[in-house]
């Protein structure tokens, strides 16, 4: 598999060397995505339904013939697990019933949650199956911050009030919520690898508003309690950690963590975070996905100048964030085939975008 190789540190020299997969490959931008989500009318019904699950993971793959297939599912299954009154609405996303207080949370053993979250399992099982020998395939969890604040808030949220007064003024409580968290999501993430995940993934969508001075404990120390209790049961599977909004220290990131792949997202330049860390550091990342959403040259020559940045390094291409909805497919597929073009085409892009306009000197 190409992008186990290049976990692996191989860093291919021939046009076709950098793995390529994506955010969000599966979803509302695709149009065989949006007729099969139509047959079933409730989401999270639709999450577990293997069949469907698979057809979705499966889509992007026979479209684009990418080197990943990530499994659908959704971060917020572990809640929904756990017991938490948990539904999704047209234009308004994922709304939870959140409770009075964190501490009193759903008592759910670590087996209930594998058991409810059993056809996730069945779905890796079933598209492990179909996918072919040289795809990878991708299981994932939610950070504990980024779930907890789904729980917290009631659903998404613009400045995350609740979650911060819970964080600065009832700790132990916050922290109960945090462990359970963490405790789950280990289970869930043993559970995938154990039913044919090749790699997994930590998603931890809000790490850019956790303050300053608790970025150690909830943003670095809770994903390093995830991939030490996963490795405590012999899972051997790569783990990609994703701190999107994080912008600070990321070697010391990687280093507490011991994650086997940081992924960013697209606030981060390239070249300055190659500077940063450590050669031998797998990178995931990073393109704008509104840059996807624009296609043409604006997009060609941002791939093109991260292929550049990464070149000395193990690097999977992949969004800074999940694709967009209204991503025309058709872009995406000039995307995948300029990443797959010679080297020296990604080279001609880059020349052609540093040349002066006409008539400049």
């Amino acid at each position: 598999m190409r992008i186990l190789d290049t976990i692996n540190g191989n860093i291919g020299t021939d046009s076709t060397s950098v793995p390529i997969w994506f955010m969000r490959q599966a979803g509302r931008y695709l149009p065989e995505y949006k007729a099969l989500r139509a047959t079933t009318s409730d989401f999270i019904s639709y999450c577990l339904d293997s069949d469907k699950a698979v057809e979705a993971t499966l889509q992007p793959i026979r479209r684009y013939d990418l080197d990943a297939a990530i499994v659908f599912s959704d971060i917020l299954l572990i809640p929904w697990a756990m017991g938490y009154d948990l539904r999704f609405e047209e234009g308004k996303g994922p709304i939870l019933t959140p409770p009075k207080n964190p501490a009193e949370i759903p008592e759910t053993a670590p087996e209930a949650i594998k058991t409810r979250l059993a056809p996730i399992g069945k779905t890796i099982k079933k598209t492990r199956t179909q996918l072919a020998k040289d795809k990878a395939l991708i299981g994932f969890c939610g950070a504990p911050w980024t779930v907890s604040t789904y729980i917290i808030e009631g659903g998404t949220s613009r400045d995350f009030t609740k979650t911060k007064k819970c964080l600065w003024q009832n700790r132990p409580n916050f922290n109960h919520l945090i462990d359970a968290l963490i405790t789950h999501s280990i289970e869930f993430l043993v559970m995938q690898a154990r039913s044919g995940a090749d790699i997994l993934m930590i998603f931890d969508s809000w790490a850019g508003i956790v303050p300053g001075a608790h970025q150690k404990s909830y943003i670095f120390e809770t994903t390093a309690r995830i991939i030490a209790g996963v490795r405590a049961r012999n899972i051997t599977a790569p783990i990609i950690a994703f701190p999107k909004g994080f912008c600070g220290n990321f070697t010391d990131y990687v280093q507490t963590t011991k994650c086997d792949v940081l992924a960013i997202d697209h606030t981060i330049c390239p070249a300055w975070l190659n500077a940063q860390l450590p050669k031998n550091i797998p990178v995931q990342g990073n393109l704008d996905p509104m840059a996807v959403e624009i296609g043409g040259k604006t997009m060609l020559e941002c791939a093109a100048d991260i292929c550049d940045a990464f070149k000395t390094r193990p690097h999977i291409f992949n969004l800074g964030h999940g694709m967009g909805q209204h991503t025309p497919p058709e872009n995406v597929a000039e995307l995948v085939n300029f990443l797959r073009a010679p080297e020296s085409t990604r080279t001609s892009t880059r020349t052609s975008k540093r040349e002066s306009p006409k008539g400049e000197k």
